[in-house]
Order: structure tokens, then sequence, then C-alpha cells
């Protein structure tokens, strides 16, 4: 689903101060003053010299504690890039939702990036049963949108309604819905949550950098800039935020959630041998035990994947992007022909791509969206004039790799 961009800026007030620890890879930590942040390096002022880090390098940068335990009633709004952000109130004026959030700003942004709403989030044991139903509808793979409704006497959820949630009426504080065929009109405060049914947009940007303030909001960020005012934050959805240094806490660059699939078991294999050839899918080798190499560069992890294997594995919903150097092998022979390259999530197509030994260029990087899949599978078959023959081709998926 091509996500609908929007501009979403907090302007806090507060005094700019610029320090910060910046922890590394290699477990050095370099305290100063932050320089710049782009999305190739950190620069820190260290008595008087400038230090630069690769982001690759880069860990985590603490620019100040973590705030204050929130105790006040608020809301939860995640958007479809899993950025959550707490809010006193909010309204749905037609396609677009405005919050109130706990620092008291107000912004706006539409409500085609918002995946879900919770009411009284504040209460661990009602977020506790909203993720248990968020994880159930995920597993069920359910096509429409929910609203959900609570007692009022027992604070338990009475209902969860299958329902298409149209825009909303800021003045009568309600939002349009369509259940079992009739048009509705429900009162927001009426209601506990709000589920919003949104496809997996598998080309937006990947995230490189979460982002927590004092506030405790959440931003997953597909680039962070900093400027002479702060930090100027993009997140894959396409909100910006520009946030003051002193309410930034943390700049979580930390890949150690970081899964290699060749370190993962897959829940299903199906390969089709020909002529009875036992031509097996083998982890951080090729299909003839040498190294995964591919445009000259040697990949320590990774898949190799003859014609035709299907990979099936259990992501759970836990992982938010799936990245690979996908491409034919240059140490291993093979007879001239096509091969195809699918990536399915819960049964929908992600990416498919057709790789020729005849083409010069012979790999393509991936970087894809894969948040809230419950069960990823990788097929490789053959393509054009091999479709019958299949013999000679293979794939690798070199660092292949999901992450959260």
């Amino acid at each position: 689903m091509a996500v609908c961009c929007a501009l979403l800026v907090f302007f806090l007030s507060a005094t700019v101060s610029h320090s910060a620890d910046l922890h590394t890879l290699s477990g050095e930590t370099i305290t100063g003053d932050v320089v710049s942040i782009t999305n190739k390096e950190v620069v820190i002022a260290v008595g008087g010299k400038n230090i630069t880090t690769p982001l690759s390098q880069v860990l985590n940068l603490e620019y100040n504690p973590p705030g204050a335990p929130i105790t006040d009633p608020f809301n939860d709004v995640e958007l479809v890039d899993g950025s959550l952000l707490h809010c006193e109130t909010f309204t749905i004026d037609n396609k677009d939702i405005e919050l109130k959030l706990l620092s008291g700003q107000k912004v706006k942004f539409p409500l085609a990036i918002v995946a879900n709403i919770l009411r009284e989030a504040q209460n661990e044991k009602f977020r506790a049963e909203w993720n248990d139903k968020l994880t159930n509808r995920r597993k069920k793979k359910s096509s429409m949108d929910a609203m959900a409704v609570r007692d009022q006497k027992t604070g338990k959820l009475i209902a969860l309604l299958d329902v298409t949630l149209g825009e909303g009426n800021a003045a009568k504080g309600e939002i349009d819905f369509t259940f079992k065929n009739m048009k509705r009109q429900r009162s927001l405060t009426g209601v506990a949550g709000l589920i919003f049914e949104r496809e997996v947009d598998p080309n937006a940007p990947p995230i490189i950098c979460k982002v927590t303030d004092a506030k405790r909001n959440l931003l997953m960020c597909s680039s962070v800039v900093s400027t002479s005012a702060g930090l100027v934050l993009t997140t894959p959805a396409g909100a910006k935020v520009e946030l003051k240094p002193a309410d930034v806490t943390r700049l979580d660059y930390n890949s150690s959630k970081l899964v290699w699939l060749s370190d993962l078991e897959p829940t299903e294999v199906v390969e089709k041998f020909l002529d009875n050839s036992p031509f097996h899918y083998k982890r951080d080798r090729s299909q003839e035990d040498g190294p995964i190499r591919m445009n000259n560069v040697t990949y320590a992890h990774g898949l190799s994947l003859h014609a035709t294997t299907e990979l099936e594995y259990d992501l759970k919903g836990e992982y938010r992007e799936f990245r690979t150097v996908a491409g034919i092998n240059e140490l291993v022979g093979g007879l001239p022909g096509q091969v195809v390259l699918r990536i399915e999530g819960d049964g929908k197509v992600l990416k498919q791509l057709t790789f020729d030994r005849r083409d010069k260029v012979r790999q393509q990087t991936i970087a894809m969206n894969v948040k809230d899949v419950q069960k990823l599978r990788i097929c490789v078959v053959p393509g054009g004039e091999g479709l019958k023959l299949g013999l000679g081709l293979h794939l690798d998926l070199g660092d292949v790799q999901v992450s959260k």
C-alpha cells in the first residue's frame, strides 16, 4: 500500500543541549558535544577535536535520562511504521487525525498512516489485553478493520467488532463505520480502541534508528539528520518530526536484534528435484559448498537455493525489516537462463525479481518492510526458457536477515 506522506512536527520548548554519549559496536564510549548526525555518520566533539563514527559502527546515542513514568491518563496511537505516540486526546476529522500530545503540542496527519488506537493506554492490563487482540488478529490474517467496546463497570472488552472504518466528524466526536452492510456512526468517547487494517508496504524505507523522547514516545526513523535547532526525524510512513536535543532521550541504532535467516530453522521446506538430483538448500555456503560470492563481495552469512525451492519462516510478527543481497553466485557455474525470486508475506507477494546469468549485473539489494508478517516465504523457481529445464539455475541470498 502506498502510504501518504505526512508532516508531523514537535516544537518543544527547552534549552538546547548537544551533549551525548555515543556507544559503538566495539564497546567504546565517546562523550562530547554532537556536531552533526547524518544517515552516514555521527560526529562528536571531544576536547576541541571532532571524532567521526560511521553509522554502521554506532550502537546508540544517549542524550538525556529517560523521563519520569507517565501517571496521567493517555491514549496510544500507533502508526503503520511502528511509531507509538502518547496523547491526551485525539479527534478524527474527515480523513485526518489530530493529537494533543502529553507535551501539550497538537499534531495532525492523515488517518491513512494510523495502524491502531487504544484508549486508557496507561492501564497496563488494558494494554496487555490490547496487544493480545492485535496478535490474534494478525495470526488469523483478518482483512477487516475492528472497533473495540469496553464494559464501563468491569473494564473488560465486551466486543471486538469486524467493521469497515470510515471518516470522522470532529464536531460531533464521531467516526463513520460499516457493520453488516449498514453504515453507522459511533461516538469516539464510547470506543475502547480502533484497528485499521493496513497492508504492508514492502517499498517503505528501512528503519535505521529508533528514537525515544522525554514523554516516552517511540519513533521509528528511516532518516535522522541534525540541524542547528536539534534533530529532524523522518519515519518510514512519511512523518517528519523535529525535536530539540533536551527532549531527546535515546537514539538506538542497535542491530543486536538482527537475525540471520541461515541461523533459523524453516517451518516448511519444499524442494523439487530434477532427475532425482538432490540439490538441497544450503546455509552460509553455495551449492558447490564454496563461499557465497557476488560482484566480488563474499558473504559470511546467507542461503543458497536451487530451483525449485521454497522456504517458509515463522516470524511471529516480531520483525520489521527484511534485508539481503540476492543474485547469482559468480563462483558457481550453470546453464544460461532465468531464475525468479519471489518473497511472500502471509500469502501476499511482497517482492518478485528475475535474474539472468547473461546479464552484466546479476545481483540486487533488497530491503523490505515486514512489520506484522507472521509467515515469510522465500521461493526460487526457473523463469522463461528455463521453466521446464531448471538445470544449473540457482540463487544466493547474501547476508539475508530480519531485524526488529
